[in-house]
């Protein structure tokens, strides 16, 4: 989606159709767009007003987010450092290499999406956030105070973003998942029976933790600067090398096997769209029949490839 030139038409039973004006990155025409769609919020359909919350939220992470993150990189960078050099006791040229390879497998894992096939067919033509999926269900308090932090609501002026983080059926707020470092497994185990391998471009949109990003809010005491001291970008994965438990820098430091019980997680600001993001799915070998059948019909559909354990 070229959300820089989107337009979303807003047709009405008595005319021939509204046009919702282009998104820029600036806050003026969030308002532009939060307006228009106000005065047609019945035509809407809810994969339109996905989308709409979708593109608002890519762009508040690539003009607002983003930057923040990579301006930091050198600074992360020795934290990173400093890890290894006190974990593993080495210095000079060794130091160097060690940081080097791990950022570079950290780099080419594949982003992954581990949930059930039901959620697949709840939108049409993209995936829907949890608060979407799980309207009526209350919000996790820890998830949240984690996205607040990392769309800076403290000190954020997109004050129309974040109109549209809040209503949690706009499509705004982030998509969850986990780096695989094989071809194989999943993310999470237990989140579901299907893994959807998403396509690498889509890592350019993603912010990416060395935990549950909920544990975060947890582990610092809600406070925003320290949450967002711990989350990484591409171009910046450092904060996943000094946060990251032992047994998982040891399997990136000395390419052992990942730790089961730890994983970096991913979330995605923006669009998955079903025929444009997923590179191939996959499948849990326990996956009973129904589902199995289930996501392949979505495969097919949608013109995916099938990998098999």
């Amino acid at each position: 989606m070229n959300i820089s030139s989107e337009k979303f038409t807003c047709p009405r039973s008595n005319t021939s159709g509204a046009q919702l004006p282009a998104i820029t990155g600036s806050d003026t025409n969030f308002a532009e767009y939060l307006q228009a769609a106000k005065q047609c919020p019945d035509s809407l359909t809810r994969s339109r007003m996905t989308a709409l919350g979708e593109a608002v939220s890519r762009l508040h992470f690539t003009t607002c987010i983003k930057n923040r993150f990579l301006e930091r990189a050198e600074k992360d960078k020795e934290r990173a450092l400093d890890r290894l050099k006190k974990v593993y006791n080495i210095g000079g040229q060794t130091l160097g290499e060690t940081l080097q390879a791990i950022t570079e497998k950290i780099d080419s894992a594949k982003p992954v999406c581990s949930l059930s096939p039901q959620r697949l067919f709840s939108c049409e033509d993209r995936l829907m956030t949890y608060t979407q999926a799980d309207i009526v269900q209350p919000l996790n308090r820890d998830k949240e105070r984690f996205e607040e932090a990392i769309f800076y609501f403290d000190s954020s002026p997109a004050e129309t973003a974040k109109i549209f983080f809040k209503d949690r059926g706009s499509g705004s707020r982030p998509k969850y998942g986990a780096l695989a470092f094989d071809e194989k497994n999943g993310d999470a185990r237990g989140v579901g029976d299907v893994a959807l391998y998403l396509r690498e471009k889509t890592k350019e949109y993603m912010t990416f933790t060395a935990c549950d990003s909920a544990a975060l809010g947890k582990t610092f005491n809600n406070d925003a600067d320290k949450i967002r001291s711990a989350t990484g970008v591409v171009g910046n994965s450092y904060p996943l090398i000094t946060y990251t438990g032992n047994d998982q820098l040891d399997f990136l430091a000395k390419d052992g096997k990942p730790h089961s019980h730890h994983f970096f997680q991913w979330q995605l600001y923006g669009a998955i769209v079903y025929k444009e993001d997923i590179d191939y799915l996959n499948f849990n070998e326990k996956i009973d029949k129904r589902q199995h059948n289930d996501a392949v019909l979505f495969a097919n559909k949608h013109n995916i490839l099938i990998g098999y354990n």
